[in-house]
């Protein structure tokens, strides 16, 4: 697996060159960008392909929600279990990144089963500022004043849609059921979950994938420790999802080394024991 990585370095390099020559206009480059980053999820950092294998039934029976598709592998691979009549809507406020899954809803044909929202996810309806990492394709995030502070004030950003859970599903006159919700956003999760209180409370079988992540979510101006109370007062299980889908309960030392190691942990939340 050393081919694997050293692939993500090399990701991040063609993406810089590639924005510098104006490349990610030309849809072969798109095409082969998404392989390579494809195939890099796929063989070394995605949980959610053995998650997928072992419980398909956590994504069954409603539409499913990805926020932060990015360039659409989550959406891909979820899309493999959806129950026909439901929907993936894909949320990703970023240009570049929205044009490149866009192209690969095209290819696949999935145009109406993956549903592309152009917006960031928080807990209002409006619009932001979203800064966007030269050098990482998916490290681009909601320019907050704490992650201004931090880094010294001066950043590029472009203005984007910002939308709630709560408030997108209000706009499209919902009433099917969400099954499962995925959240990964670079320390903006907090404000995620905040906007959707209305759809927990209304479908309590949802399911819920967030990336945990103490740096990124300091870095953003949270406290670690409110993501995690936001689901334990709603009387959820936490579970840490691992490389090969297993799931185990979330326990002080294992989010503790979330601090240490890769700096993350994929946490799974759920109002049912899953335990293998």
């Amino acid at each position: 697996m050393s081919w694997a990585f050293r692939l993500l370095p090399a990701l991040s390099a063609a993406y810089t060159l590639a924005r510098r020559w104006q490349l990610l206009d030309a849809s072969w480059f798109r095409r082969l960008y998404v392989r390579a980053y494809f195939s890099y999820k796929r063989h070394l950092e995605d949980p959610f392909e053995g998650l997928v294998r072992k419980r398909p039934n956590l994504f069954r029976d409603g539409h499913i929600l990805d926020v932060g598709a990015h360039i659409g592998y989550t959406s891909s691979l979820f899309r493999t279990v959806l129950t026909p009549g439901f929907r993936i809507y894909a949320f990703e406020p970023e240009p570049a990144n929205l044009q490149v899954l866009l192209q690969t809803i095209r290819e696949q044909g999935a145009e109406g089963v993956i549903v592309p929202v152009a917006a960031a996810v928080g807990d209002r309806d409006g619009t932001t500022e979203l800064w966007r990492n030269p050098r990482h394709p998916g490290d681009h995030r909601v320019a907050t004043s704490a992650f201004r502070e931090s880094t010294g004030g001066s950043l590029e950003t472009v203005a984007v849609r910002l939308c709630s859970l709560d408030g997108f599903l209000r706009a499209e006159r919902n009433t099917s059921p969400v099954a499962f919700v995925k959240i990964d956003v670079q320390g903006s999760e907090p404000s995620v979950c905040l906007g959707m209180g209305e759809l927990l409370s209304r479908w309590p079988r949802a399911v819920v994938a967030v990336e945990y992540a103490p740096r990124e979510l300091r870095s953003q101006g949270f406290d670690p420790d409110t993501l995690l109370e936001f689901f334990r007062s709603r009387d959820y299980r936490i579970y840490v999802l691992t490389k090969d889908g297993h799931l185990e309960p979330a326990a002080a030392t294992s989010l503790d080394a979330a601090d240490r190691g890769r700096g993350y942990l994929d946490l799974l939340c759920a109002r049912r024991v899953l335990e293998d």
